[in-house]
């Protein structure tokens, strides 16, 4: 939501909690719903639950 509210996601697809998707929308992106999504550099989670897969995500995103 930070990112979004900052205008880096403009443009972007990206996901977070349910609760957070209308101050998402409202920042000009593409909100997926996925658990992890990434849209070139920026990756974004929906919570705590995604907390492992968001942390793969960045880990192969370095190793890239």
């Amino acid at each position: 939501v930070i990112l979004a509210k900052a205008g880096v996601l403009q443009g972007k697809k990206a996901t977070v909690w349910e609760g957070g998707k209308d101050m998402l929308l409202a920042g000009g992106l593409t909100y997926t719903g996925r658990a992890v999504e990434q849209d070139g550099l920026i990756i974004t989670g929906n919570g705590p639950a995604s907390a492992t897969a968001f942390g793969k995500a960045i880990v192969a995103a370095l190793a890239a």
